[in-house]
């Protein structure tokens, strides 16, 4: 086993044929400050460049799995720091893009609250196994924020009826209603999360990773310019308010 802190927010171990990232600020709710957006990013590089490596899996430390953006810099334009906001959307933006481009399958262990960019993230997971009392939620325009880099993430999960639910109505929803919205792929109790979860890896580890991988690659390409083009539109659209 061989591990690696990337300074205080990510840690990255890899055992055996499976890479472990886990958000690990506990404190702040792992949310995605600029700081644990690239090192978040530079660990699913290094899993993606890891012969050795087949499934990776994300996970968080303490009650939340990712409480979203972190207000020092998505509320920072509203306090006259443009560049402070530019700066935290763009490290959302090519994290959103890393995960979007893995060849590599990731799963997900959901152990707590989960809301902004995180249900992003997650929708970009190819597994996702949920504690079934964690809560779900978009803040964003409640905060006067657009998800600008959240939306066209959804639209490669959901038609546009469940989009308008999770963007527009405030009521937090829960795991068995994210499972609804096919972002979660198992619902599990407290005493059976790590069991399910053994047992998705070991479905993917299943699986030959070559064709695994051309498969992602091949059903991500056919969607790749739309996806990118969403996510460019956003920030536009953004940027003229």
């Amino acid at each position: 086993m061989s591990e690696e802190t990337t300074d205080r927010a990510v840690i990255y171990a890899g055992e055996g044929r499976i890479a472990t990232i886990k958000l690990d600020v506990p404190q702040r709710g792992n949310a995605l400050s600029i700081p644990l957006m690239r090192e978040f990013r530079a660990a699913l590089q290094a899993a993606q460049r890891d012969p050795d490596v087949a499934v990776i899996l994300l996970r968080a430390s303490g009650r939340h799995f990712c409480t979203g953006a972190d207000l020092g810099w998505a509320a920072a334009r509203e306090q006259g720091n443009e560049e402070s906001w530019r700066e935290g959307n763009e490290a959302l933006v090519a994290l959103l893009h890393e995960l979007y481009g893995l060849a590599k399958p990731v799963v997900a262990r959901v152990n707590g609250t989960v809301l902004g960019g995180a249900v992003a993230v997650l929708c970009l997971c190819d597994d996702v196994v949920a504690l079934d009392e964690a809560r779900w939620g978009l803040p964003e325009l409640k905060l006067g924020l657009v998800p600008s880099a959240i939306v066209p993430v959804l639209r490669q999960m959901a038609v546009p009826h469940v989009i308008r639910r999770l963007v527009f109505d405030q009521a937090p929803w829960t795991s068995v209603e994210a499972q609804g919205f096919g972002i979660v792929t198992q619902v599990a109790t407290a005493q059976t999360l790590d069991s399910h979860l053994r047992a998705r890896l070991d479905a993917w580890l299943a699986l030959p990773s070559a064709a695994v991988a051309a498969t992602k690659r091949w059903m991500r390409e056919l969607d790749a310019e739309a996806f990118r083009r969403a996510l460019e539109t956003g920030r536009e659209h953004v940027a003229s308010l």
